[in-house]
């Protein structure tokens, strides 16, 4: 198959997913997103051919079981997804004519995309690394939640560098400063939050404010890199 040939049967499948997700411009917009992410981190790591096809057709239907499983159970969970997606994977490809291969790697695919232990092959590494650069940012993911992401389930450098780039930004601290509360002391049971200036890599001034018992226990001071994620000063160890 040719890349156009390649393009023109995916531009198809999308045009089929939206139809299946019609009036859902939530589920619509998200798994066009993961698609796009997909597809590039996919072009970037040099995927052969054929892998590239199926990775960008499990991004494109790998939340098909989200309706499905609404219908039948009232919630769509990661799980329920996973077991209501595949049968449907089947019936939209073969609509398609799409190569056996490619929808049984396909179903496999769908059927295991929140299934996070034992992540083999670069399509399926891929599909969930673009899955989480949507649902981070879509879900309003806190410091913590993104961190553990980066650590726990990106692997590709094509994954990892976008990663960075969206979530992460490198400053340097300036300058931290306590409050002042006078001589009557800090109101016992109020959280000391300090005030915290930071300047950019892209030369940018920041100021945020940060618990002063934050920064202590991660021993961040003046002077230091770090990397500001979600809003919260992240210190370099905890990354490199």
């Amino acid at each position: 198959m040719t890349d156009m040939q390649s393009r023109k049967l995916t531009d198809q499948l999308m045009l089929k997913m939206m139809e299946f997700d019609s009036g859902d411009p939530k589920r619509i917009q998200h798994f066009t997103k993961v698609y796009e992410y997909a597809a590039m981190i996919g072009r970037m790591q040099k995927l052969d051919s054929k892998m590239q096809l199926i990775l960008e057709t499990a991004a494109v239907v790998h939340d098909i079981g989200i309706h499905p499983a609404e219908n039948r159970y009232g919630k769509s969970d990661g799980k329920l997804q996973e077991q209501e997606g595949p049968a449907y994977v089947q019936r939209m490809l073969a609509t398609l004519n799409y190569d056996q291969e490619v929808v049984t790697r396909v179903m496999f695919l769908v059927g295991h995309h929140h299934t996070y232990t034992e992540i083999e092959g670069d399509d399926y590494r891929i599909l969930v690394e673009a899955d989480f650069l949507v649902n981070l940012y879509e879900d309003h993911a806190d410091s913590r939640a993104i961190l553990a992401a980066y650590h726990r389930i990106f692997r590709t450098d094509a994954g990892r560098r976008i990663f960075e780039d969206m979530f992460m930004q490198k400053c340097t601290v300036q300058k931290i400063e306590e409050p002042d509360y006078g001589c009557e002391g800090r109101p016992d049971g109020k959280t000391m939050l300090d005030k915290v200036v930071l300047i950019c890599e892209d030369g940018s001034l920041k100021t945020i404010a940060a618990e002063d018992q934050y920064l202590y226990e991660k021993e961040i001071n003046e002077g230091d890199r770090v990397y500001l994620i979600a809003g919260v000063p992240v210190a370099k160890n905890e990354i490199e």
